[in-house]
């Protein structure tokens, strides 16, 4: 495994691409809207459960998610968690129904776009919870470009407290990838593709050292 210090201190564990296969015993919790939408791609990929959670109730009406929660029904009132606080209170409110989800589990694979309120407040709440449980706790998450000053602050305050909650954490960075290829400008979905695409592989791969398969 190789260790690679972020720009912001953290050391963070970066894989490489690696061949898809069945994970047994993980569970894979998307949480806020980016997380939702690349955990529902990697289940796929995984062949394991995949369960979204979201403060947004109308997010969740997506048929491609199958199981959902919704986070912080008295809280957040269905609306978006807006700051990490209130994404962890909405956590917090749900706990019982969290740790239910985890019921049976010994991997859990929490994934997010950090930056925002519900994934950058909830994902170390829930990380917690499990540790709690003695399940492993694998965050997988993507960073904010640099011009995001703000979402950048916020991201790292999360990956300090994903890191003092004892899970194992593989990070894209959007600033690490080209917005130009052979010349011409990517779309902004064309990168985000990249992303996600770039990060199960990353999982995949830590899926994989950690149960001896390498």
């Amino acid at each position: 495994m190789r260790h690679v210090v972020s720009q912001f201190g953290f050391k963070l564990q970066f894989c490489f691409l690696a061949s898809y296969h069945i994970v047994k015993d993980t569970l894979v919790l998307g949480v806020g809207g980016a997380g939702a939408d690349i955990a529902a791609y990697m289940a796929i990929k995984l062949k394991c459960p995949m369960i979204a959670l979201n403060t947004v109730s109308h997010s969740l009406s997506n048929r491609k998610y199958g199981q959902t929660l919704l986070l912080g029904p008295k809280s957040c009132q269905g609306l978006p968690a807006r700051t990490p606080a209130r994404g962890r209170k909405a956590a917090e409110e749900t706990r019982q129904d969290i740790i239910a989800l985890l019921d049976g589990i010994s991997q859990l694979v929490l994934v997010a776009g950090l930056g925002g309120g519900t994934g950058s407040g909830a994902v170390p709440a829930i990380a917690r919870m499990a540790r709690e449980q003695e399940i492993a706790v694998l965050a997988a998450v993507t960073l904010p470009f640099t011009l995001e000053t703000n979402r950048r602050s916020v991201a790292k305050v999360c990956l300090q407290e994903l890191e003092e909650a004892g899970a194992t954490i593989v990070a894209f960075d959007h600033e690490s990838w080209p917005m130009v290829s052979g010349g011409a400008a990517l779309s902004l979905n064309a990168v985000l593709e990249a992303a996600r695409d770039r990060l199960v592989g990353m999982t995949v791969k830590q899926l994989r050292l950690g149960r001896g398969l390498f």
